[in-house]
């Protein structure tokens, strides 16, 4: 069935009562005479002249007015914006911004042997290294050194990589030194652990070029 907005004319609807009703009352009669008491019982209390429950209550039309409110009385308390606040209404950390050494603290006691997936330090030395800050911090270094550009073709790729001229499982003392880095695309980083000769061949072709 196609999807979209279907608008019902009125003598649409007209045509659909009159075929739905004699359905309607079918099923009203195999109904059992509990369940038909509960449905007229509700039926009952939605009639004309009702006062709804929340008539009165101001309501936020908004995600844009609720969000406001709540920068609102993050100003009261002399705190900073944050538009995801992880903890409810009530909670002693509500609306709390960190300060960077209780975050350290935070972190401590959630890493190493005190986290509940510690699994006795089976990672292997190589995967923690990659994984650490110290490795990203280099990364962007190589980068930021090169102006974001491929070493051997000269373009700014979306997908760059640091490589090292030294291999990194090799060579542990200049896993982290920026001289030992090169940054290249996704492309020729394939090419240059295919064929490293061949990649500096091109390089210099290139070059000349």
């Amino acid at each position: 069935m196609p999807t979209g907005v279907y608008i019902r004319t009125e003598n649409y609807r007209k045509k659909m009562a009159l075929v739905m009703k004699p359905i309607m009352k079918k099923r009203w009669q195999n109904f059992p005479e509990k369940i038909k008491q509960k449905i007229l019982q509700k039926l009952h209390k939605f009639q004309k002249g009702n006062v709804p429950y929340n008539k009165g209550i101001k309501k936020w039309t908004t995600k844009s007015e609720k969000i406001k409110k709540e920068q609102l009385e993050r100003l009261k308390l002399g705190r900073g914006f944050h538009k995801n606040c992880f903890f409810k209404k009530g909670h002693p950390n509500y609306l709390l911004n960190h300060s960077q050494e209780t975050k350290e603290k935070i972190r401590k006691a959630f890493t190493g042997s005190n986290n509940h997936q510690w699994k006795g330090g089976i990672t292997p030395l190589v995967r923690l290294e990659r994984n650490s800050q110290k490795y990203k911090d280099w990364q962007q270094a190589v980068f930021k050194r090169d102006n974001f550009k491929c070493w051997i073709c000269g373009h700014q790729s979306t997908k760059l990589h640091a490589h090292h001229k030294r291999f990194f499982a090799d060579n542990p003392d200049l896993r982290f030194d920026i001289n030992n880095g090169i940054t290249l695309c996704d492309e020729c980083h394939r090419l240059v652990h295919y064929n490293n000769r061949l990649a500096i061949k091109i390089y210099k072709e290139r070059q000349v070029g």
